[in-house]
């Protein structure tokens, strides 16, 4: 699960809320052979409004890898304990109608009958729908804590502070066997998407310059066309100004140009890596 959350918020820029809002319904299947997929992020979980957002294939292969072992023994294990008997609030989903705009409709523990397009529904409505699958209920919500029940999106910040106390107790007890001293790596949530934002600008940079062996006047034909790769990652991003892309979020590159950069004819990893050398604000 944690494995899987981290490689989507990498591989997509969404952000901590975005990600982790998701509901099963909302992730993209990787069946068509594509390198990236698309997919929409929700108006009401958005910081301004609905969204595209694109995951790689491997990204989306973990995910579905979490979904059909680790969520669902979760989900069994919440059975067994009658876990989801006893949540109040339950909304039980009964269709899901296809189109322009998805919406849900549904009933809930009085019978009442409710619908509401996919994209207005908030966090704390998400965390209340339920389906019923052929061996009891089933939750929407994409990611689920131990004991199968709706994981709050806030608590990631926990998790990653967890797994940073982890790495630094093996570099602790690595520097005590040999007297080596070494910086104990950490991460962030929101560390994925400035991550992110630095391997898309480097990455959209690197294709035009690099792989498509493009011409100064053929480079700029593709970029009246497709966009500068500085709109492409504000879009990618879901800001609205890209001079908070360009200051905020790929601050690691303020005094190492692009176009320096990738005078050099290296590997794109091995470029990556140089920038992210550079910045506490992405790790390598």
């Amino acid at each position: 699960r944690n494995a899987a959350f981290t490689d989507l918020l990498f591989s997509s820029g969404l952000r901590l809320r975005e990600g982790g809002c998701l509901l099963t319904l909302e992730v993209p299947d990787a069946v068509a052979g594509h390198c990236y997929y698309e997919g929409s992020v929700a108006g009401a979980v958005a910081k301004r409004r609905e969204r595209m957002f694109y995951a790689s294939a491997a990204a989306l292969h973990r995910v579905a890898g979490y979904v059909a072992t680790t969520r669902a023994e979760a989900i069994r294990r919440a059975r067994r304990h009658r876990r989801y008997g006893q949540m109040p609030g339950k909304l039980i989903v009964t269709k899901v109608s296809h189109g322009a705009r998805r919406k849900l409709s549904w009933r809930d523990e009085q019978g009442r009958a409710g619908e509401a397009p996919v994209g207005a529904i908030g966090p704390d409505e998400r965390m209340r729908l339920f389906t019923e699958a052929e061996h009891g209920l089933e939750p929407l919500w994409l990611r689920l804590t131990e004991g199968g029940t709706p994981m709050a999106y806030e608590s990631w910040e926990k998790v990653f502070d967890a797994a940073n106390a982890r790495v630094a107790a093996v570099f602790a007890a690595a520097t005590r066997q040999d007297g080596r001293r070494r910086t104990a790596i950490a991460c962030s949530p929101h560390m994925m998407r400035h991550s992110f934002a630095l391997y898309m600008l480097v990455a959209l940079h690197h294709a035009l310059d690099r792989r498509f062996g493009l011409t100064p006047e053929e480079r700029r034909h593709f970029r009246q066309v497709y966009g500068d790769p500085w709109v492409l990652v504000r879009d990618l991003l879901g800001h609205r100004s890209k001079q908070t892309t360009r200051l905020v979020y790929l601050e690691p590159l303020s005094g190492l140009q692009v176009r320096s950069l990738l005078d050099h004819d290296e590997d794109l990893e091995v470029l990556l890596s140089r920038v992210a050398a550079s910045s506490r604000l992405v790790i390598d």
